[in-house]
C-alpha cells in the first residue's frame, strides 16, 4: 500500500473528502492524530462525527462552567440589577439620555 492506502490506484473522490474532513476537523478541534489512525473513508467519518460531538460536548461544558462561575460574585450580579432597574425607571420617567 501507498501513503493514500490505495494499492497504487487513484485515490476516490469519496477517500479524498473523507480524509480531507477528518484532517480539517481533527486539526481545528486539536486532538492529534495519534498512532492510531483510520484507515479508509468509513473509519475517517465515523471518527470525524465523534469528533464533532466531543467538540460540541466540551464546548457546552466549558459554557456551563463559565455561566456558573460567573455567577458566583452576588455583589457584581446586585449591581448589575440595580443598574438595570435604574435604567429602566430613566427609560419609563423618560429622562433625557445624555451622550
Amino acid at each position: 500500500r501507498d501513503v493514500n492506502g490505495t494499492r497504487g490506484h487513484e485515490v476516490s473522490p469519496d477517500m479524498l473528502y473523507s480524509a480531507s474532513l477528518y484532517w480539517a476537523i481533527t486539526t481545528i478541534t486539536s486532538v492529534g492524530y495519534g498512532d492510531i489512525t483510520p484507515q479508509n473513508a468509513d473509519e475517517m467519518r465515523f471518527c470525524t462525527f465523534f469528533l464533532l460531538i466531543g467538540s460540541i460536548l466540551w464546548a457546552y461544558i466549558i459554557g456551563n462552567a463559565c455561566g456558573i462561575a460567573s455567577s458566583l460574585d452576588v455583589d457584581n450580579i446586585r449591581h448589575h440589577q440595580t443598574m438595570d432597574a435604574l435604567n429602566y425607571f430613566m427609560h419609563d420617567q423618560l429622562v433625557p439620555h445624555d451622550e
